[in-house]
């Protein structure tokens, strides 16, 4: 199985406008809603593949609630911690008449002492020799940079195999739990080696 873990997630909304003028009243010609984050990605391209999946993490508030249930209708597994605040939402909004798009980021919920141990609690319980556990983005606001480390140090006393995407300080730290897939992009392997 593989267990896709998103300590941050979202809810993707895509909005389509003929044309976008700054200062604007804008009609929405297509609004598309999905469950975002890199896991749960991980998760939806593992089940349309036919794989067994278990989407983790945490959630919290309406936004939370209506992720969990978009990922139910996929059929897509889900354990989650709840937190308080609000999962965040990421909205982008595309020009059609020029091809671009810009995006719009929120930051997403703090995470309270004690829920990092919750996960731990979940991901030792679902965890089982041979399972893959895929650690994607970069956590909530709240969580250690040395998170990634305990999980992945977590999963392998397990038995598990683990890959890690993520940036910033949690990916060095991640990094030095050794985890058998690390997919960095250009700037992130930079961090990691120090040099261009």
């Amino acid at each position: 199985m593989v267990i896709a873990v998103t300590l941050n997630p979202t809810l993707d909304r895509t909005l389509e406008v003929a044309s976008l003028e700054p200062g604007g009243v804008h009609e929405v010609e297509r609004s598309v809603s999905v469950a975002g984050g890199k896991g749960v990605n991980v998760a939806r391209v593992c089940q349309a593949l036919g794989g067994r999946s278990l989407a983790s993490g945490l959630l919290a508030g309406e936004t939370g609630r209506l992720l969990a249930r978009r990922l139910e209708e996929e059929g897509i597994e889900g354990r989650w911690i709840w937190t308080g605040g609000e999962t965040r939402s990421n909205v982008t909004v595309v020009d059609r008449r020029s091809g671009k798009d810009m995006h719009f980021i929120e930051t997403g919920p703090e995470v309270a002492p004690g829920e990092l141990e919750e996960l731990e609690a979940v991901l030792s319980q679902a965890t089982r020799e041979g399972d893959w556990v895929v650690f994607s983005g970069r956590p909530a606001r709240g969580l250690p940079d040395s998170c990634y480390g305990r999980l992945i140090a977590l999963v392998r006393s397990r038995g598990a195999r683990v890959a890690l995407d993520s940036s910033g300080p949690a990916l060095l730290c991640g990094v030095e739990a050794r985890p058998d897939i690390l997919k960095p992009n250009a700037a992130e392997l930079e961090e990691i080696a120090g040099k261009k």
